[in-house]
């Protein structure tokens, strides 16, 4: 019996454990501003994490959405084929610096 819940421990369990490590540590090391690919496969720039769990990413310029921080596949990378589609991009990175962040921080400003 010990046996067995060896083998199962070393052939499901284990696999599993050592790739879920290197996804927290990507997830750990997001950061405001990266472009990044959810697992619905919609690209978007990080504008904020308002919990641990959570960020907001803006798709579009002024569209933002909500997004679990386990949704999210990693960092895009540019260039590749996988990226956006070339007419999205223009108005992806003109988007950076925009929106839920910039607008707190002008509020802060202000007041």
């Amino acid at each position: 019996m010990v046996l067995m819940f060896a083998a199962l421990w070393a052939i499901v369990i284990l696999p599993q454990q050592r790739k879920a490590k290197p996804q927290r540590a990507m997830l750990a090391a997001l950061q405001e501003g990266d472009l990044v690919l959810t697992s619905s496969g919609i690209y978007g720039v990080i504008v904020e994490f308002p919990t641990d769990t959570d960020a907001y990413l803006e798709v579009a310029q002024g569209i933002e959405l909500r997004v679990t921080r386990s949704s999210i596949l990693g960092k895009a990378r540019l260039g590749t084929e996988t990226d956006a589609a070339p007419a999205a991009k223009p108005r992806l990175f003109s988007a950076l610096g925009r929106g839920r962040s910039a607008d707190a921080e002008e509020k802060k400003k202000a007041g």
